[in-house]
């Protein structure tokens, strides 16, 4: 007498053919019995199953809409249908599947911040912004989402906004927080040194100091300028061959191989920041640091040391992620951390520093200070 199985037994039959890698006949097993049992789930989820295993994705897809037909306000369904359409890259896909999800009220943050991130990218700042406000609505502390509304206001052009928004993502610093040790952060970047100049992020933020400069300072062959955190010299090369004096002082030893054979520094200084600025001497008419100091908490050893640096009528130019006004130094992420423009205005005052300009600009992304400061003549 043949076996009598039931449909649910077949489908573990057909996963069990699958797992131990008899792909064919457990794939002939799972769309028979979808075709025979189309409405059960178990059924339809080894399917699906089967189909991805063997490479028919967009099969594998329609098995998941077909199993979330069964239980349209099942949110479990449709993440998993969201996250196999992000493995797809199909963004257009992502956007419609979260926007169903959203319908049928299956509202699950994580799945709706990926929808929000598909409209973004697709160019649609209004979808991707009500969905990204529908996350906050629903999860008020989802940090991601906020940051993700703080880059379409910056798009829009309302940095104030976008600062507002991203600090919603914030938590307050403690004195007690420790940074992460040098030693891990310089790894960090000893890793990424071979592809750091192919990153238009890192091009980006390299172009942008480079132009905040020029718009306060006219480099000449007599100008002397410190690149704190240089890396791989991603500032000093958009910078106009001034023919002067450049210093570029970085932690990670493999970003500092890469600088060198830009052949644009004078010297070349191996430490973290404020340890390698308390060794030198030598003063300059121009400090950067560029998307860096986000690694310190307390600024106010930085500011000390740039400020002993610098030469009368010397110029300071830095960025950091964006605090609100609530908080001198807050937490971005783990061993990372934003700053306000009252903090970095009481700590140049300090420093016997002027101010020149803080301008809100793309940082790391997201929306960040980009801050002058002037030494007296």
């Amino acid at each position: 007498m043949a076996e009598q199985l039931t449909p649910e037994e077949a489908a573990q039959r057909a996963l069990h053919l699958l797992e131990t890698g008899d792909t064919e006949n457990g794939l002939a097993l799972a769309l028979a019995l979808a075709e025979q049992c189309p409405t059960d789930m178990s059924v339809l989820y080894v399917a699906g199953q089967a189909c991805w295993q063997t490479g028919r994705r967009d099969e594998a897809v329609h098995f998941q809409r077909r199993l979330i037909a069964c239980d349209p306000g099942n949110a479990v369904l449709h993440r998993n249908l969201v996250e196999l359409l992000l493995r797809m890259e199909d963004r257009e896909g992502v956007a419609a599947a979260v926007d169903g999800a959203m319908a049928a009220g299956a509202e699950d943050p994580t799945m709706i911040n990926a929808g929000g991130l598909a409209h973004y990218h697709l160019g649609r700042s209004d979808a991707a912004l009500t969905a990204f406000r529908r996350v906050v609505e629903l999860y008020p502390d989802h940090a991601q989402a906020h940051q993700n509304i703080s880059v379409v206001l910056m798009d829009r052009g309302d940095g104030e906004a976008a600062v507002a928004a991203y600090a919603k993502s914030l938590t307050a610093w403690r004195p007690d927080d420790t940074a992460e040790p040098a030693a891990e952060v310089a790894g960090a970047y000893d890793d990424r040194a071979a592809t750091y100049n192919e990153t238009e992020l890192h091009q980006y933020f390299g172009r942008t100091m480079a132009a905040f400069v020029t718009d306060h300072v006219d480099l000449g062959p007599d100008s002397r300028l410190l690149d704190v955190a240089c890396g791989t010299g991603a500032v000093a090369r958009y910078l106009p061959r001034f023919g002067g004096r450049l210093v570029g002082v970085d932690l990670s030893p493999a970003m500092l191989t890469s600088a060198r054979g830009e052949g644009l520094y004078a010297e070349l200084r191996a430490g973290d920041m404020v340890t390698a600025m308390n060794a030198m001497e030598e003063t300059f008419d121009v400090i950067i640091c560029c998307c860096a100091l986000y690694h310190l908490n307390d600024l106010m050893p930085f500011f000390t040391e740039a400020a002993r640096l610098m030469a009368p009528g010397g110029q300071l130019f830095i960025s950091v992620d964006p605090s609100s006004d609530d908080f001198d130094i807050a937490v971005t992420s783990p061993d990372e951390y934003a700053h306000s423009r009252p903090y970095l205005r009481q700590l140049a005052a300090a420093s016997g520093l002027a101010e020149r300009e803080i301008r809100i600009m793309n940082h790391r992304m997201m929306p960040g200070f980009w801050a002058a400061f002037q030494k007296p003549a």
